[in-house]
């Protein structure tokens, strides 16, 4: 019997999710390269930035599945319950992601925050 990944993942928020993570990982990446390849983006930052929206839209879609279920009723409220949950899981995950990203100096490269172990042995 052969194993149907699609409908397993339609049986559960967190396969919905992950279904998201994709979709959004899709988009994103669509974007993100589109403006790489215009020279706006360095290809990390492009990666990085399609990896969170990836994971923002799929933590947002599973969240939105949970909100429809938990709510039940008809139609409109079903709906209407998911779209709210994604838009305000969506907001929460982008605010919080630009609020990371202001502690990190935006042109501090790797090899600054490494230590410099020469500078480190001569300042004991």
């Amino acid at each position: 019997m052969p194993f149907h990944l699609g409908k397993y993942l339609m049986e559960s928020a967190s396969g919905l999710g992950i279904v998201g993570t994709v979709v959004g990982g899709v988009i994103g990446g669509r974007q993100n390269y589109k403006d790489y390849r215009a020279g706006k983006l360095e290809k990390g930052r492009a990666a990085y930035n399609t990896g969170l929206e990836a994971v923002g839209t799929g933590i947002a879609t599973a969240v939105s599945v949970t909100a429809a279920g938990a709510v039940g009723g008809g139609l409109i409220l079903s709906a209407g319950s998911a779209v709210v949950a994604y838009s305000a899981a969506k907001y929460l995950w982008d605010r919080g992601a630009s609020n990371l990203e202001k502690l990190v100096p935006e042109n501090e490269t790797d090899a600054d925050r490494k230590p410099n172990l020469a500078v480190v042995r001569s300042e004991r």
